[in-house]
């Protein structure tokens, strides 16, 4: 019914989210009215009763949206929307937030637990995704997005359900320090930490300790690519897969250089440089392989676990994902690259909004089922 929407001009797109927006303000409003302060438990955690009606309410506009209309309302949406003052970094933190916990959460058949990891730079919070039954089972080590300096547990909700529904393997999405409170290494340093915590605590957790997969999506990524190259080297683990979702693998690139005249859209040149700014004590600590996989040397990089690569047409990060591919093949790992034409950074994220990042979940689960996860 809505599909010829998907033949208007932006500006059309436009009112019709305006149009959308102030339906939410509205409900929203009612909603306060009806349901003030009840709460109930979701996914481990207190939610606001009117968090999950609004919810529900969405979910249903959005199956009714056909995914073309829904690409180009978020085209629209991300080239008009003011971005994160990242000047003012605990300010971007709520609205963030806010905006996460809005995002609709999908069905998950299975339990959801919080736990918190003592690690040598905290006492991490960790958000625990296990499947319904049986068990042990393997488990992902998931590292979420936000340049090391945005995002948190919610950001990456959705996916990890989605992850550990398909794979059927235990998902534990880490909470880890955010820059600049915590520069570069802490970040890698503490999810080290959290895998050994887990592996210590195997049991508890219903997971295996020989069935290791790191996972992240953008700076998430980096710190998975990372970690591939020092849990074997360092510490004598050795991950199954690792699993790159828009992953920034060279932070010793400049911002210009990775924009290459690209549009603007989720990623932006001074947004780039801040998170640079923000994540390192000293500028040339990004040309370690640690922080920047690409620079890594073939001897380091064949003792990495097989990748499996999503990537985006409209992402300023997906020349130096293609270069990283094609260097850890050289190096004699299987890499294993889905790449979407006409999406942007990092649209797994949206996983339970539009099609495409459920498919990228799906390849993901495809090829770890096919070549060698039980």
């Amino acid at each position: 019914m809505l599909y010829f929407l998907c033949f208007l001009p932006d500006p059309s797109l436009l009112f019709l989210m305006t149009f959308l927006t102030y339906l939410e303000t509205l409900l929203q409003k009612q909603l306060n009215r009806e349901t003030k302060s009840y709460t109930y438990i979701h996914g481990g955690s207190k939610m606001n009763l009117q968090a999950q009606l609004f919810s529900k309410f969405v979910r249903t506009i959005l199956a009714c949206t056909p995914n073309e209309l829904k690409k180009k309302l978020l085209y629209a949406f991300i080239r008009k929307a003011p971005r994160l003052q990242l000047d003012d970094l605990q300010s971007s933190r709520k609205k963030l937030n806010k905006l996460t916990f809005k995002n609709p959460s999908i069905p998950y058949k299975g339990y959801i637990t919080q736990e918190r990891a003592a690690t040598s730079i905290r006492k991490t919070p960790l958000r625990i995704y296990i499947p319904e039954s049986g068990g042990p089972f393997p488990v992902i080590f998931y590292m979420h997005g936000g340049g090391f300096a945005l995002g948190g547990l919610q950001l990456g909700d959705n996916l990890c359900r989605l992850l550990s529904s398909l794979t059927n393997s235990v998902v534990i999405n880490i909470d880890y320090g955010l820059s600049p409170e915590y520069k570069f290494p802490s970040a890698l340093q503490e999810c080290s930490e959290v895998i050994e915590w887990a592996l210590t605590n195997a049991d508890h957790l219903h997971i295996l300790r020989d069935k290791i997969i790191l996972a992240g999506d953008s700076a998430g990524g980096n710190l998975a690519a990372g970690l591939a190259l020092k849990l074997p080297r360092d510490m004598a683990i050795y991950p199954e897969w690792q699993l790159l979702i828009s992953p920034v693998v060279n932070l010793n690139q400049p911002a210009d250089e990775k924009m290459n005249n690209q549009e603007e859209l989720v990623l932006s040149r001074s947004g780039m440089e801040k998170f640079h700014q923000y994540y390192f004590i000293r500028p040339e600590d990004s040309s370690t392989p640690y922080a920047s996989p690409l620079l890594a040397y073939i001897d380091q990089l064949a003792l990495m676990p097989p990748v499996v690569l999503i990537t985006a047409e409209d992402d300023p990060l997906a020349d130096e994902a293609f270069l990283f591919a094609k260097k850890v093949r050289q190096a004699g790992t299987a890499v294993y690259h889905k790449h979407y034409e006409g999406l942007f950074h990092d649209f797994p994220a949206l996983t339970g909004i539009i099609t495409e990042a459920e498919d990228a979940l799906i390849y993901i689960a495809e090829i770890m089922r096919r070549y060698s996860l039980k």
